[in-house]
């Protein structure tokens, strides 16, 4: 937009466009912009259309949104149309009617001569004329430079019109309707029959009421800015931008009786990025010849229908001394005994604006500074004597000139050295806590000093080692974090904490803090070494963990078709390294496993596990009492006998027959103690002997021998 605004300021000096070019007079506007542009299918605008009613006629006002769309318009013109909303506020499309008879066009060259010619005043027509039909409206060399070209002659044909009706008459961008009747109310569209294959013109649409004409409202400036011999006015961009394409800005300075414009061209100020006050206001800088005297200001709108507003209302400014005194210089603090500061400054003897100094303190040169006068020292002290000084904490000292335009400049800070030799405190309540990454926080309570310049904090691994330093320097605060490796062989570490003073005095160490390192390697796994079945049970022995945080083993078990269960455990302090198991039934499958727990309930992995059949190892009672008696009568042998142990085993009986060996002749059930031998002859002698072979497999050997002889 800069680069627009010095082409308009160019253009207003072009020669008249009253010589006529070489060539045909009566060339339209389109035909020398659309030799060098051809628009694209897919290229489209809307039409944009304003409309003013005036009590006896309505205008319009119109603009494509685009270079594109202007030159395409150009060449086809503008068709508008009218209805009416009846009652109902409802209106039917078919009843639009056109206004024109044939489509508004911009005015051939010859008709421009009329108002652009060396005998007219109107500079918006010259510009206008030179962006319709001028060979070469900026110069150009290449393709960019042809496409600013482009972009210039439709802003500054917009810009035209907008503040020259006379103009947007000419560019066909204009219209009159006196065809109206009062309370009424109208809808116009305007269309224009380009070709849409090339570029698509959306219709523009506007409702008008004539029940009264409206009433143009005034700017309003809302801020003002007082420099040196320099005024910023400002208004509100956005809600002047619906209403004014355009300002003229007038000042007083004789209190308001007479203003006079400030700006040859309309004023026109685009957002500026390296000011963010311009995205919301409309800024105009006046400079002044002279500061401290009262002038006024207002503002004068200008609507695209080239008219203007009534002013604003005026607002009364003055520029300002806005120069700074010069910097006191060589300043210096000298401790002149108890709390007393004495402070000294050099100062240039021909400042005739000096109004004099203040002097300020304060405890540290990056923050504020408390004032130590509540009335300016005169222009010509050189030195301050403050009284008050802390003698336990910083006093940094500044000096400010002040003019008589209550502008001030600032010295550089000066430290005031005072004299102590008394340490501080020792840091006490020392507290610490190191998480499981290796994060230590360690923190202590604040001294009573009010001079503690800071806190150095010192660490070992071991208690009666010599202490190192961690930090670089003071720290000013009572929390230092400190990282760890937690994988050592050290299972604690230690902190002490010093206090230092801003005289740096050193206090003594604090008392240590002790903190046990958080323990993340669980311990190692005890190992079966021994292990033996007995008549009580089973017997398991083991070495254990070698870790030196051990906190007890833990003893599991699992039967054949189980899950671990834990069966005892063992605190280090019982030193126990077996375990009889009496709780075991004979036959069974028993499986075993140890697992190791430190101190901080890290558990080892389980051990490799042994898995142990239990047998019953005592002897088993043997079935003495065993009768054979024959039955004559059912040529059978009925045998009994009596075992009184309980338990699921089953009786063998052996079979002798005449004198050979025993064989293995029937198995029965524990239940039963009776058994028929009917494979039996008569005149052979049988005996008898029964074994008992239990579930785990022992057997009780041979009893008592029954004969019979049937």
């Amino acid at each position: 937009m800069n680069k627009i605004l010095t082409l308009v300021l160019i253009f207003f000096s072009l020669v008249s466009l009253a010589q006529k070019p070489k060539g045909k007079t009566n060339q339209s506007a389109s035909t020398t912009l659309a030799d060098t542009i051809k628009a694209d299918v897919a290229y489209q605008t809307e039409i944009n259309l304003l409309a003013r009613y005036y009590g006896d006629s309505i205008v319009l006002r119109w603009a494509p949104g685009t270079p594109g769309g202007w030159t395409n318009a150009n060449k086809a013109g503008y068709i508008i149309s009218r209805t009416t909303l009846d009652v109902n506020g409802e209106f039917d499309p078919a009843t639009f009617k056109n206004l024109n008879s044939e489509p508004i066009k911009p005015w051939p060259l010859e008709k421009w001569e009329t108002i652009a010619g060396e005998k007219n005043s109107n500079n918006y027509a010259k510009i206008a004329a030179q962006a319709l039909y001028g060979k070469s409206f900026v110069p150009s060399t290449g393709f960019i430079d042809k496409a600013d070209d482009y972009m210039s002659r439709y802003s500054f044909s917009m810009l035209a019109a907008d503040i020259s009706s006379e103009t947007a008459t000419a560019l066909g961008l204009r219209f009159t309707d006196k065809s109206i009747e009062k309370n009424k109310v109208y809808i116009y569209r305007i269309t224009s029959p380009v070709d849409t294959t090339k570029y698509k013109l959306i219709p523009g649409f506007i409702v008008v009421d004539t029940e009264k004409p409206e009433i143009l409202p005034k700017a309003s400036i809302s801020d003002t800015k007082e420099l040196q011999n320099l005024i910023e006015i400002y208004w509100d961009r956005e809600l002047h931008s619906k209403v004014f394409s355009a300002y003229w800005i007038e000042r007083s300075e004789d209190g308001g009786t007479s203003f006079k414009k400030l700006n040859k061209v309309p004023f026109i100020n685009p957002v500026d990025e390296k000011n963010p006050r311009s995205i919301d206001y409309i800024i105009y800088s006046d400079s002044i010849p002279k500061n401290y005297k009262t002038y006024k200001y207002r503002v004068i709108g200008i609507t695209a229908f080239g008219e203007l507003a009534p002013p604003s209302d005026p607002v009364s400014v003055m520029g300002r001394d806005t120069t700074p005194p010069p910097v006191p210089g060589n300043l210096k603090t000298v401790a002149i005994g108890g709390s007393k500061v004495k402070i000294t400054w050099d100062y240039p003897k021909d400042v005739k604006d000096l109004k004099g100094f203040l002097i300020g303190r304060g405890n540290n040169p990056a923050e504020q500074f408390t004032p130590l006068v509540t009335e300016l020292l005169p222009s010509k002290s050189r030195e301050f004597i403050d009284n008050n000084a802390s003698e336990e904490r910083s006093n940094y000292y500044i000096v400010a000139a002040v003019d008589t335009a209550g502008n001030a400049n600032l010295s550089l800070a000066k430290y005031a050295l005072m004299v102590d030799s008394i340490p501080p405190a020792a840091p006490t309540y020392l507290q610490g806590k190191i998480d499981t990454t290796g994060v230590v926080k360690v923190s202590w309570r604040l001294g009573p000093e009010k001079d503690i310049l800071g806190y150095q904090v010192y660490f070992s691994n071991q208690k009666d080692h010599q202490f190192s330093q961690l930090t670089n320097g003071p720290i000013q605060d009572t929390v230092f974090t400190d990282t760890i490796t937690i994988k050592t062989l050290t299972k604690k570490i230690y902190y002490r904490v010093v206090a230092i003073d801003l005289s740096h005095n050193y206090s003594g160490f604090s008392e240590m803090l002790e903190l046990k390192k958080p323990d993340i390697v669980p311990p190692s796994p005890a190992i079966f070494d021994k292990y033996k079945v007995t008549n009580e049970g089973i017997n398991v022995s083991w070495m254990p963990s070698s870790s030196e945080d051990l906190a007890r083993t833990i003893l599991y078990r699992k039967e054949e078709k189980g899950d671990w269960a834990e069966l005892v455990s063992f605190g280090v302090k019982d030193k126990k390294t077996s375990y009889m198991d009496t709780k075991v039934e004979s036959g069974k499958f028993y499986s075993y496993s140890l697992i190791a727990e430190d101190e901080d309930k890290l558990r080892s992995k389980r051990s490799l596990p042994i898995k142990l059949k239990y047998l019953d190892l005592k002897a088993k009672p043997l079935v003495n009492q065993v009768v054979a008696k024959p039955d004559m009568e059912k040529g059978l042998i009925k045998i009994n006998w009596e075992y009184p142990v309980k338990g699921e085993y089953r009786f063998v009986i052996y079979r002798a027959v005449n004198g050979s060996n025993f064989v293995s002749y029937k198995s029965i059930d524990s239940g039963n103690l009776i058994f028929d031998d009917k494979d039996v002859r008569k005149g052979n002698t049988y005996e008898y002997t029964i074994n008992v072979i239990f579930k785990d497999g022992r057997k009780s050997g041979f009893g008592g021998i029954a004969k019979a002889q049937l």
